[in-house]
């Protein structure tokens, strides 16, 4: 790019990628099963948020008594780890339901 601003080069270019992040979710429900799209966002939206609200809790008690934030990210990594390899092995973007 021929933007002289890094910071600006920074906001664009992270921008652009929660864009093509957005896209591809938000498709993925209407590949699914296309007459319940909008159900399906909502419960996998819920199941998204649920992680965000209990991660602070947990975050909160792992410093509370071990004092380590290195646990806190090796969780964080597990939880990454695990979500990724059920993904690989379950995830279809194939029609599910009719």
């Amino acid at each position: 790019m021929g933007f002289a601003n890094p910071r600006l080069r920074t906001v664009l270019f992270l921008y652009w990628q929660f864009m093509q992040i957005g896209a591809g979710h938000s498709v993925n429900h209407m590949d699914i099963c296309l007459r319940h799209a909008g159900t399906l966002m909502g419960i996998t939206n819920t199941a998204g948020t649920i992680p965000g609200i209990v991660g602070v809790s947990v975050t909160g008690l792992i410093l509370q008594y071990t004092g380590s934030w290195a646990l806190v990210f090796q969780v964080t990594a597990g939880v990454s780890l695990f979500g990724m390899v059920f993904y690989l092995l379950f995830a279809s973007g194939g029609k599910q339901f009719d």
